[in-house]
This record gives C-alpha cells, structure tokens and sequence, in this order.
C-alpha cells in the first residue's frame, strides 16, 4: 500500500526536537534582551551627562531643579526635542532614568530597571560624566565606578 503522509510517531520526534531548540533559544534571547536594555540604560546616561557637561561650559553651572533638568538641557539644543516634555524621571528600555540630585555645581541621574527581568545592573551618572554601576536585587547596592 503506498501511502502518503506522515506517522503519529514522526510527528511526535518532530515536536519533541522543536520543543528541545525552544528550551535552548528561549534563555538565550531573554539574556541577550536584558543585556540589550542594561546597554541602553548606559547609553542614554552617558548622553545626558554629556549634555549636562555642555550645559555647564555654556551657563557656568549645572540646571538646579530636578523636574526640568532634561528640558533645560534640551532647550539649550543640548538633548533631541524627545526630552523637552520629560520631567525629572521617565522610564525606556525597561529602566526608570531619575534626576535624583542637582546643584548649581553637581547632578546624579540614576537608571534603575522596572524589574529583575529587565536588569541585573543600576547605573548612575554624575558630576564629570563619570558613570557607575551597582548590582541590582530590588533595589540597588553600592555604585562603583566603571
């Protein structure tokens, strides 16, 4: 008998190697997701502290409230229209970026992720543009420099 088509067996071997692939993607694209966002946090902190630097060769001094921190620095065509409306906190990529501190000669700006799964890691900019990292286990530990 010649027939086409395949067997309840064969199909069972074939979902049983897609369900094996899935098990070893799915972690890996997870972790590559959150390394992605823990990247990003860093990014858009070393931006802002290069914005805030040239804020203060321009102006002598650093913006002093923390709620209009982004759209002062973005008035001053420092930062993209996209933080003009930004208050001193917003959340991209899975973390929070808050304007914790600011002065007339220093600022701190802290990314903290919405979760674990978005991030093992906080990160902080702060006077000079230097950045630090922390680890992360509901909130954050002790900032060291990077």
């Amino acid at each position: 008998m010649n027939r086409k088509g395949f067997t309840l067996i064969e199909m069972m071997i074939v979902i049983a190697i897609i369900a094996v692939l899935a098990a070893v993607a799915l972690p890996n694209m997870l972790g590559a997701r959150k390394a992605a966002a823990e990247k990003s946090a860093m990014s858009e902190l070393k931006t802002l502290g290069t914005a805030a630097e040239a804020y203060y060769i321009r102006e002598g001094s650093y913006p002093t409230n923390t709620s209009s921190f982004l759209s002062d620095l973005a008035s001053k065509d420092l930062l993209s229209d996209y933080y003009s409306d930004k208050t001193g906190s917003y959340t991209k990529s899975g973390y929070t970026i808050n304007v914790t501190q600011t002065t007339s000669d220093e600022y701190n700006i802290v990314a903290t992720p919405v979760s674990a799964k978005k991030g093992n890691k906080c990160y902080k900019v702060t006077t000079g543009g230097v950045l630090y990292q922390a680890d992360f286990n509901g909130s954050c530990g002790t900032f060291e420099e990077i």
